[in-house]
């Protein structure tokens, strides 16, 4: 059976509430009253949605009802990279791809530049040291390779210092690091072969070992940073096939896994948890061979495709978009109204709104949590993480219900679950600074995790004023006083600015308050508010919202005075957003209004069995499965 497929550029997101964007639709020749409790589980009341100000539609179409994510295989969810290939899980050995620069073993030195890094090591460690690290670069060429060098112990750490770059920059198949040796424990210089080095020499390792519980094949060693391909090609680049799992708790786990902290990873966005999703992510100075280890004990999807390369991925558009695969069950409507409703999703599109996942599945939505903290409200921001809420696993209830009683750091952290990592990350904020320190308690979350519930926030306001520009001005066309882009990007940026690329972030704080405040700075995307004149010839999909942000411009019309009033009553100023903690200042962002996915395809199809796999994932075709 063919299923539903199209892509949808990035920052246009498909939502359910939209009417005519319900994309792969199968009819059941079973009742599926037998399977409800599976359904029911992943429904969503509309009044969910419109707590989330999802509330208007793309057209006058009445639509037509289906069940939506019954199994998570019927939501497929494959990235589109910059290039415009479509991710996909394709290899999940250990085989890595060297982008941008030749493997060590590929590089030779000229004759002629031979001559000179002997006499310049020459120079330093004297002609016998320096004929034997020769020697064992010559030994390379064999089978057998040569033993490390030990140098003369040498208190110069100047001197020592020059042998370590000297190495570095012309000798390409070797390394070297600092021991201690002799009686008196003295310091000296090792060099040693990269290749097959960890595997030859016992207590001679050149790898810095982690602490106990690196992957199970027994690589337990970060990247050897002395590497030339390392050092020009710090990332290792990967796919990521998840399955029933958000992007941050499978980041998580895999940071728990490997014995590395979650900001190792990156990724250009974040994918839904009920879905068989598809991405590519970034791991700074971490061994493709560590990685692959994990797949044989990975329950929740695979890793694979490994690459070195140069950058990681930033948040911030590192993506064209994501080609969504879609199954809609128990569709109970004629073919006519169906075929009616998909082609106006083709032609028309859909309201861009922030989807669901933006905010959380639990009774507490992620935006209340931002907001809170926008304001400076860092003791009830708190208590929205902590405390007890509906709709929670007996265990998870439980364990909230014991902070909330008694307070009690110790014994929450004995009742909270080991996964529950931002609340045990809050709890062992508190046992450090103490019951009262609120705002370092959630400073003590993951920083990507902190910095979704202000991004939670800026997708909730976008929602709301999305719903009043439908409703204000109708989606037949711009207005005067639309923002638009004064040159339309072929792909939009990343979801939100507002956040220090968490590799950088460390840099970035040592240069705080130097130079220009980078919140003070224009926007990248440069955008102009349509004159009446402008607005007769401006489609609508053109039309852009902004985010609410220091660094943005808002409508001149209506609109934005209506951006003022919902910050108004929020507790925030539209006037002032730069925040006294440094990364909750949101910069702000622009996203269209309106979606329109290209490449639209649908299909009817009838099964029998409701609990049966209608569409192939990544992981079924590497194991030769297809489709029910």
């Amino acid at each position: 059976y063919k299923i539903v497929s199209f892509l949808v550029p990035r920052n246009l997101r498909l939502l359910r509430r939209v009417p005519s964007c319900l994309f792969l639709l199968a009819h059941s020749a079973s009742s599926m009253a037998a399977s409800t409790a599976e359904a029911s589980a992943v429904q969503i009341a509309r009044s969910t949605e419109a707590d989330l100000a999802i509330t208007e539609y793309a057209t006058k179409n009445n639509g037509f009802k289906g069940t939506l994510k019954y199994r998570y295989s019927d939501f497929i969810v494959r990235e589109v990279a910059m290039d415009g290939s479509v991710v996909k899980l394709r290899d999940t050995s250990s085989k890595t791809k060297v982008v941008g620069q030749a493997e060590p073993a590929a590089v030779a030195a000229p004759a002629g530049e031979a001559k000179d890094r002997l006499a310049l090591l020459t120079a330093i460690v004297g002609a016998d040291q320096a004929a034997k690290v020769m020697e064992l670069e010559k030994s390379a060429e064999g089978d057998s390779k040569g033993d490390p060098v030990v140098m003369a112990p040498d208190a110069d750490k100047a001197r020592r210092t020059a042998v370590h770059q000297l190495v570095r920059e012309h000798f390409p198949l070797m390394a070297s690091d600092s021991v201690k040796v002799g009686e008196n424990n003295e310091t000296a210089i090792r060099i040693f072969l990269k290749d097959g080095a960890t595997d030859k020499f016992d207590n001679n390792r050149p790898f810095k070992r982690q602490k106990k519980g690196g992957s199970m094949d027994g690589s337990i060693f970060q990247a050897n940073r002395h590497d030339p391909v390392i050092k020009g090609l710090p990332y290792t680049k990967f796919t990521l096939y998840k399955e029933n799992m958000d992007t941050m708790s499978a980041i998580s786990m895999l940071a728990k896994i490997t014995n590395l902290k979650p900001n190792v990873f990156q990724y250009a966005g974040t994918k839904d948890r009920r879905a068989c999703t598809v991405q590519e992510v970034t791991a700074l100075r971490v061994e493709p061979s560590r990685l692959a280890g994990i797949n044989r004990n990975l329950r929740f999807g695979a890793l694979g495709d490994f690459e070195r390369v140069k950058n990681g991925l930033k948040s911030d558009g590192d993506l064209r978009g994501n080609r969504f695969e879609i199954v809609l069950r128990d569709v109970q409507e004629e073919e006519e109204k169906v075929a009616e409703a998909c082609d106006e999703l083709k032609r028309l599109g859909f309201i861009n709104y922030y989807g669901l996942q933006r905010f959380g599945s639990s009774a507490v939505p992620t935006h209340a949590i931002g907001r809170a903290m926008l304001r400076g409200e860092w003791d009830k921001a708190a208590d929205l993480i902590l405390m007890p809420r509906e709709g929670e696993k007996e265990e998870t209830k439980q364990a909230r219900e014991v902070w909330a009683e008694k307070k009690d750091v110790h014994a929450a952290l004995r009742a909270f679950p080991r996964w529950m990592h931002s609340e045990r990350a809050m709890l062992e904020g508190y046992k450090r600074q103490g019951k009262n320190a609120h705002s370092n308690a959630i400073a003590s979350i993951p920083r990507n995790v902190r910095l979704m519930y202000v991004h939670a926030y800026q997708s909730y306001v976008w929602n709301r004023m999305a719903s009043e520009r439908v409703r204000l001005h109708g989606l037949d066309k711009a207005v005067a006083g639309d923002l638009v882009h004064e040159d339309a990007p072929e792909a939009e940026g990343g979801d939100l600015v507002d956040a220090v690329p968490e590799e950088t972030e460390e840099k970035e704080e040592k240069e705080d308050g130097k130079g220009e405040d980078k919140w003070q700075r224009a926007h990248p995307k440069k955008v102009k508010a349509l004159t009446a004149e402008e607005a007769e010839t401006t489609p609508i999909d053109q039309v852009v919202l902004p985010l609410p942000g220091v660094s943005v411009e808002y409508p001149s019309n209506a609109l934005g005075q209506r951006y003022k009033e919902t910050l108004e009553a929020d507790g925030l100023d539209i006037t002032n957003l730069k925040h006294k903690v440094r990364e909750y200042t949101m910069s702000g962002d622009y996203r269209k209004l309106m979606g329109r996915p290209a490449d639209v395809e649908w299909e009817l199809l009838r099964y029998k069995n409701p609990r049966a796999d209608l569409q192939a994932t990544d992981m079924d075709e590497l194991k030769g499965r297809t489709s029910a």
